[in-house]
């Protein structure tokens, strides 16, 4: 686990469009951040290998961090992109601490690319 820290703390942007995240075997990488009032996350990314990215509130990601693969189903995370090189992160928060996470599928590095500025817009 790396901690990779945002963008740019209290702009709203989360990671800039050409940021490379390497998510290295038998790890994951994460980006906490916080939201002030209720907001819209959203982004794009593509990867070298097939990678989930999930958005956790602080009780979900302290689960996820104790228990990685055996954690609860996605379907109880704020987002969950399902295991895919590609995709669109679109996710409705409310206020708190959250954490943009990218969890790979295969036991190699794995190279994850914003193709889309992730960020926070007030909703």
């Amino acid at each position: 686990m790396v901690i990779v820290p945002a963008a740019s703390a209290g702009s709203g942007i989360i990671a800039t469009r050409g940021s490379e995240i390497y998510v290295y075997s038998y790890n994951y990488e994460f980006i906490p951040f916080s939201v002030r009032q209720n907001s819209e996350l959203t982004g794009a990314f593509n990867a070298n290998h097939p990678v989930s990215v999930y958005v956790l509130n602080s009780s979900e990601f302290y689960t996820f961090d104790g228990l990685g693969p055996f954690a609860p189903a996605p379907a109880e995370y704020q987002f969950a992109s399902g295991m895919a090189i590609s995709g669109i992160i679109n996710a409705l928060l409310k206020s708190g601490s959250y954490y943009l996470i990218f969890y790979p599928s295969v036991n190699s590095s794995t190279i994850v690319q914003v193709t889309d500025t992730i960020q926070l817009a007030a909703s």
